[in-house]
Order: structure tokens, then sequence, then C-alpha cells
């Protein structure tokens, strides 16, 4: 007979800490299993983290990551659901919503993304003659225009400015600086920031996690007035390097559509496509009018249509901000 034990989980226990980090190790999780995310939704968005250990005969057979918002939604944090045989999946489909708090008229929904994954396990050799000739030639790009890549939070005010300048170029949500020093300071060598330097000045950035054999490509930015140098490819690439020599297995490049820009640009370093499964939290029937959706749509898109105007830059930056705090955080 199976017995299903559900226990919520406090990062404050050092031995929940171990027990569930250790299970994300010896399960091939993402740095987004972490127990720290909860410590770090908390301090930085003052969000309620809930973070859920399953059991089936006293055995741990996975673990669920999420938080509610400000607003009261509940979004499961990216990669935040890892776990595997019966009692964990019976779990999912009939209590995780009782235990979130949730009535009968919710259930768990999932979604599919898709991730390039860059097997990198043979070596930098390997990884180097599997990238396209195009993209190679920007790499080289980035070392005859003399960048530098470096490594380090202390560079995070720098970036930080690179960063929301792209945000909002993009009308794309932003994290506020907290975010970033709460993320570096709970995950310490699990998370580090690295830039691109033309003459001292920062050009391009990113945040890159690591789990035990995974490096993430997390959040990343670039001053599109450098574009000739092709600071992010080169980036990339060092990033790469770098978490060969830490001895990693793969490197995660992160979310993209499909036949995208972004898409064939993560291609071409010789990645392949996985599919994801994004988890979220709805109502079973979805009885409102179809057009309230489009409406809202339509006006959110008018909004930043607006905004799009440089002298309503500050008010973006502000309804930007926001939106990150009150909707999907990870």
């Amino acid at each position: 007979m199976h017995e299903v034990i559900v226990k919520q989980v406090n990062y404050r226990s050092t031995e929940d800490l171990h027990i569930w980090n250790n299970f994300v190790n010896n399960n091939n999780g993402s740095c987004f299993n972490y127990l720290q995310w909860q410590s770090i939704l908390i301090q930085s968005y003052n969000a309620n983290p809930i973070n859920i250990m399953v059991c089936e005969n006293d055995t741990i057979v996975g673990v669920v990551s999420g938080y509610f918002t400000n607003k009261n939604k509940f979004f499961f944090v990216k990669k935040g659901i890892l776990g595997f045989e019966f009692g964990f999946n019976n779990f999912l489909s009939d209590s995780l919503i009782r235990n979130l708090g949730f009535n009968e008229q919710y259930s768990v929904f999932s979604s599919k993304k898709t991730s390039i994954i860059l097997d990198i396990g043979n070596g930098e050799e390997y990884v180097w003659r599997k990238i396209r000739r195009e993209t190679r030639k920007d790499v080289r790009k980035g070392v005859k225009n003399n960048l530098i890549i470096e490594r380090g939070w202390f560079f995070l005010d720098q970036f930080y400015k690179v960063y929301v300048d792209n945000m909002i170029q993009n009308s794309a949500s932003i994290h506020s600086k907290k975010y970033f020093i709460e993320l570096a300071e709970k995950l310490g060598k699990k998370a580090a920031l690295f830039v691109v330097l033309d003459n001292s000045k920062v050009i391009a950035g990113m945040v890159v996690l690591y789990s035990e054999t995974i490096a993430e490509f997390y959040i990343g930015a670039w001053n599109r007035k450098y574009a000739k140098k092709s600071p992010y490819t080169f980036m990339y690439w060092n990033a790469i390097v770098d978490a060969i020599k830490k001895g990693m297995e793969r490197v995660d490049m992160g979310e993209s559509k499909i036949d995208s820009g972004t898409y064939k640009y993560k291609i071409n370093f010789g990645g392949r496509a996985v599919f994801n499964e994004s988890f979220y939290v709805n109502k079973i029937n979805k009885n409102i009018a179809p057009n309230i959706g489009t409406v809202r749509k339509f006006v959110l898109n008018r909004i930043k249509h607006i905004l799009s105007f440089k002298i309503f830059k500050r008010i973006k930056r502000y309804y930007l901000m926001n939106a990150r705090k009150n909707n999907k955080i990870v």
C-alpha cells in the first residue's frame, strides 16, 4: 500500500534544507529547485513561498516550489516541480490544490516550453566544432575588438543599468536590484554574474546559475550600441567554457519560441531543443466571456505603446517593475 506524506518545508530548518537540496542534487535537478529560493522571494518581493516535500513510504518522491504574489496569484517556480513515482503523480493530480489552499474549482495545468540544451561533457574542442561558422566568427570578433570577460557581483551596479535599459527597450518586466543582491547572497557559488567590458565599461552581462550538473543562462542584457563587436556571443562562449571547466554536463541556454530569432541564435551554438513543462494553477471551467481577455490585452498593448515614447521612460520603468512584482517572478 502506498502511504503518501506531504510536508511543508521551511528554509530556516537546516535539516530540511539539507534533505531537500540533496534530493535535488541526486535527481539532476535545476538550480531553480533549491530551497534557497524561498528566502530570495521573501526578501526581494515579499512573496509568500510554498515548498512542499512529498514522501512515499518514508522516501522522498518529489518536491514542489511555488509562491503567492502580493495580489494572491499563485505561480510555480520555473522548473519548480521535480519528482517521480506513483505517489507523487497522484499527489499532483489530486491533493496539491488542497495543500495550497485552493478549492475544487481549481486544478494544476501545464504548458510546454522549449529550452535549448547544449551538451558539453565532451570538452571545449568538441563543443567549438559543433558551433556554426557564423557564430564562431562572432566570438572571434569579440576577441579582435579587445573585449574582456569578467565575473563578479561587484559589477552589479553597472550591469543593472544595462539590464534596465534593455528591458525598457523590450517592454519586458524588470527585476528590482534587491532581487539580484538576494540571489547572489543566498545562492553563493551557485550563481555568478558574467560581464563583458569594452575599455572598462560594462556593455553586456548575464547571470548564470549552477546545479550539480547543469549551468543555466538565466538573465542577460547587452548594450545594442555595441552590436558590431558581438559582445553577447562573446559572453555566451566564455560562459560555456567556464561551465566546461567546472565539470558541468549541460548548459541550459534558456527558453525561446520555436523558429524565433532567439531560438535560431541559440541553436547555432550546437544545442538541441528540449520541451519543458511549465505548471500553473487555474480554474477548471473558464466561463469568463472570451472577449474580456482580448479587451484586457488590447488595453495593455495601448499602454505599452504610449510608454514607448522616451518622454515616458521613468513611468515605463515604474510600470515594468510593478508588473514583475505582481506577476510571475521566477
